[in-house]
């Protein structure tokens, strides 16, 4: 399919999809917005920071001394 001209008419939204213009299409009026419709950006993906965990110190347990009697 033919990339949408400027002010072409587009039926639906799918139809959009198809012609691959939906980000340059104005629903509403039904036609196209932008001449290079069909270009579409690349998004960049965001990284995650990983968050460290904090480690739990462990509390000693005192030995209790036997008395020897």
């Amino acid at each position: 399919m033919k990339t949408p001209v400027r002010g072409e008419p587009v039926t639906s939204r799918l139809q959009a999809v198809i012609r691959g213009c939906r980000h340059g299409t104005d629903l509403k009026k039904k036609v196209a917005i932008s001449n290079v419709a069909k270009k579409k950006k690349k998004k960049k993906k965001k990284k995650k920071k990983k968050k460290k965990k904090k480690k739990k110190k462990k509390k000693k347990k005192k030995k209790k001394k036997k008395k020897i009697s």
